[in-house]
């Protein structure tokens, strides 16, 4: 199941290449892992899915914008931020306890032609897991706290 594309066999010969599914802010730079992805509203439905490792909703669209505008049952305006109710993965419909949908947000950053053009994807739980993960900075600062600690013990 894997699709490799002309761009992808350029971009291992050249190097990163810049096209219109690219971010158009030539400044952000996405964190690893923090829950949070820009992107193009062309973007494909499955390659976001196997980008945030989610399975997202069916329905008749084939691009994050036409999932976007389904979810919000409308055209979105730029701003809009929609919540879509990820579908329950099978193993979860068995367990003992109730599971929680999970969810993703999806904000509306520019609108072209009436239709997403840009949006920002929030996994909530990955954004929060990532909060409560420390900074680098911080757990350098815990050890030396903990080495400071140990000499004034001796």
């Amino acid at each position: 199941d894997l699709i490799l594309t002309v761009e992808d066999l350029a971009e291992e010969i050249v190097g990163e290449l810049t096209d219109e599914h690219d971010p158009a802010d030539e400044f952000y730079q996405p964190t690893p892992d923090d829950g949070i992805w820009v992107m193009s509203g062309e973007v494909h439905v499955d390659e976001v899915e196997r980008a945030l490792h989610v399975e997202l909703p069916e329905g008749d669209f084939e691009t994050v914008a036409g999932l976007i505008i389904d979810a919000h049952g409308s055209l979105p305006e730029q701003g809009d931020v929609v919540e879509i109710e990820l579908p329950v993965e099978g193993a979860d419909l068995v367990a003992d306890e109730p599971v929680e949908p999970q969810i993703l947000r999806a904000e509306v950053l520019e609108v072209e032609h009436y239709v997403p053009s840009r949006v920002r994807l929030t996994l909530p739980e990955q954004e929060a897991a990532h909060e409560d993960t420390p900074a680098d900075e911080d757990v350098a600062a815990d050890e030396d706290v903990a080495a400071d600690d140990q000499e004034d013990r001796r």
